[in-house]
This record gives C-alpha cells, structure tokens and sequence, in this order.
C-alpha cells in the first residue's frame, strides 16, 4: 500500500484524488525512503506536491524545509522555517534548522562546504 501513493503520483494523479486511508504516514514512508536514498529532488516534488493540498501540515513543510537545506537550497530552505516558525515560534526543532542554514546563501544545488578555510 506504501508505494500506491508513489505510483499513483508519479503516474500524474492530482494527490487529492489519493483516498483518506493513504494518509501522511504513507506520504511521509516514501519520502523517508527517497531521503534515505539520496532521491533528494523527488522527495521535495512529493512534499510540495502533498502541501500544495495540505498547507498546514506542519510535518511535511518541515520535511520539505530540510530536503531544500540538505540540496543546498539555503534561500527556499529559510522560507519554509519561516513559515514554520510563524505557526510555532518556540518549536526548537524548526529554530536550529533555521540555525543551521548559512547565513549568506550558496548558489542553488551547490553543497556547502563544512571544512574551515585557514
């Protein structure tokens, strides 16, 4: 059943047309199984596709917000903690993803660079 949502979206079904039963947790296995395979662009297709029907799920934006940073898309990545933060300012989570990003933005699809320059 986990991979009927994966199918039915990839075939070009409009998430809506997904019955009630295929809920988030069916979402958010195939997402987890796209991160964990390093299918970075599909997962975010996926959660933007679940929240352009569901803008309030909060889980998936902070899924989306953290598939953007691990891409290197720091600027999109930020727009979503700011979102999540608007509904939930003291979420510590939602607080050191924002920390996390780089304060001045790498070019799109760049991957940062963690090791210290001297």
């Amino acid at each position: 059943m986990k991979f009927i949502f994966l199918t039915i979206l990839l075939l070009g079904a409009s998430p809506a047309a997904i019955p009630a039963a295929w809920s988030a947790s069916s979402a958010f296995d195939q997402t987890r199984v796209m991160v964990a395979g390093a299918r970075l662009s599909d997962a975010e297709e996926m959660l933007q596709q679940w929240l352009a029907v569901h803008p309030e799920d909060q889980e998936a934006r902070f899924l989306l917000a953290r598939v953007f940073a691990w891409q290197g898309k720091s600027s999109e990545a930020l727009l979503e903690y700011e979102r999540l933060l608007g509904k939930d300012p003291d979420n510590g989570e939602y607080l050191e993803g924002k920390a996390q990003l780089p304060l001045k933005p790498q070019p799109q699809g760049r991957p940062l660079d963690i090791s210290p320059s001297f």
